[in-house]
């Protein structure tokens, strides 16, 4: 079956999709809230930690860092931010002025560059305590590359509240992110579980719905399809000769329509044709099948139920029943507010006394001006005409009625149609005996 024809598998794919986007985003958010809370309550001692190393020589380092080459001036006071390095697994200590220049570090070759375009130095040199997670990839890092992924923290060193000189410490991450990761698996498994516990209760809730549709949606179509069957028999029981008549009719328009529908391979139908014969198509014009004669309703017995041949004035009126049965189906669709099988009925009522020559009735359609359903529904008509007994005629044997049917190719008949029907014609047979009156 395909999806677009199983709302419960639509429901539970879009369902599924929306759950699982909406709970990857927030296991997502909630993951780098944690990460960035977690980073934070392990870095934010760290600007107190910085200016303890300072002590109460805060003047003499903002002198020194407001000199035009500091760096050829001691480097003991600078030196003393070195400390981070008994702390943790902090591995690299630099110190920067303001203007991007590395003051101090603990590694020598990197003092005295300058890197003013540094966007997270640029971050903390407006005083906000400033963290990256990065692989050692930039200028800067050209001396930690065999570490595999570094924390780094841009410290803004204050000095009565305006930043004097930014110190940055390189914190090997792993042990961290061990945590963090643990702490993400946990977030994802928690946000998993909600999301399939939310996805199961909306499914068992759309699933009891829709099995309670369903049952309405059945006892609608049940009494639906009760009340087709009571309008169609209503001329069939005022013409008692015409017995199961609208069954065995019905069942030589499935045989018909799905020969048309699924041909076999030198069988050739019209591209036309082809496009009508979906399953929709298929299916309504089954269900209008017997409602073909059901303009007979109005012609009187006297004509109706006549043993003998009709006159040319009878035959007129008896010829009213398919724009009667038209009718009846068009106001039973205007009251309706949505397409429904009643428009194939319509075409069918109308015209399957048409004639492909066009010396048929009501209209003198021909050829493709005859709705497919009707070109199909006259042959399932006239082959039962034919085979069955009626008071002004004796029945035919199926080889006969075969004949019959066969010298109307191309003049009363549909030839493709004829030609599907040659295809079936056993299966013709087999049911006029098994639905025989």
């Amino acid at each position: 079956m395909k999806i677009k024809d199983n709302i419960i598998l639509q429901f539970s794919l879009v369902t599924f999709i929306i759950i699982f986007a909406v709970a990857s985003s927030l296991a997502v958010l909630l993951t780098r809230r944690m990460t960035d809370e977690t980073i934070h309550q392990h870095i934010d001692f760290y600007p107190s930690l910085a200016k303890s190393f300072i002590g109460s020589d805060e003047s003499e380092l903002l002198k020194l860092v407001k000199t035009d080459n500091p760096i050829d001036r001691p480097q003991e006071i600078f030196s003393r931010f070195g400390k981070f390095l008994n702390f943790g697994a902090i591995f690299r200590v630099k110190v920067w002025r303001l203007d991007g220049t590395v003051l101090w570090s603990d590694e020598s070759a990197i003092i005295g560059k300058n890197f003013p375009t540094n966007e997270d130095f640029l971050i903390a040199k407006n005083g906000i305590l400033h963290y990256e997670v990065a692989a050692p990839n930039k200028e800067e890092h050209e001396y930690e590359r065999n570490v595999k992924k570094i924390l780094e923290i841009y410290i803004p060193v204050k000095i009565d509240n305006d930043v004097a000189c930014v110190v940055e410490v390189y914190e090997e991450a792993d042990i961290l992110f061990e945590k963090i990761k643990s702490d993400t698996l946990i977030i994802w498994a928690l946000v998993a579980v909600s999301g399939l516990l939310i996805y199961s209760l909306l499914f068992i809730i759309f699933l009891r719905a829709h099995k309670r549709q369903a049952g309405i949606s059945k006892n609608l179509h049940d009494t639906q399809e009760a009340v087709i069957s009571s309008l169609a028999h209503q001329a069939e029981i005022r013409d008692i000769e015409t017995g199961r008549h609208l069954d065995r009719t019905t069942e030589y328009v499935k045989i018909l329509v799905n020969e048309l529908k699924n041909p076999p391979p030198k069988f050739k139908v019209r591209e036309s044709d082809r496009n009508y014969l979906t399953d929709e198509y298929v299916m309504d014009l089954i269900k209008s099948t017997p409602l073909h004669d059901i303009g007979k309703v109005g012609i009187p017995d006297a004509i109706l139920c006549k043993p003998g041949k009709l006159t040319d004035e009878e035959f007129a009126i008896m010829r009213n029943h398919c724009g009667n049965g038209a009718r009846i189906l068009k106001m039973a669709e205007e009251k309706l507010t949505f397409t429904s099988f009643l428009s194939i009925g319509i075409q069918l009522v109308l015209s399957h006394h048409e004639r492909w020559d066009g010396q048929g009735y009501p209209k003198n359609l021909k050829g493709e001006e005859i709705p497919l359903s009707a070109r199909i529904m006259a042959v399932a008509d006239v082959y039962d005409a034919l085979r069955t007994e009626r008071c002004y005629k004796k029945s035919f044997d199926h080889k006969k009625c075969v004949e019959i049917i066969k010298e109307g190719r191309g003049t009363q008949f549909d030839p493709i149609i004829v030609d599907g029907f040659l295809q079936k014609e056993g299966e013709f047979e087999k049911i006029s005996i098994n639905l025989a009156d």
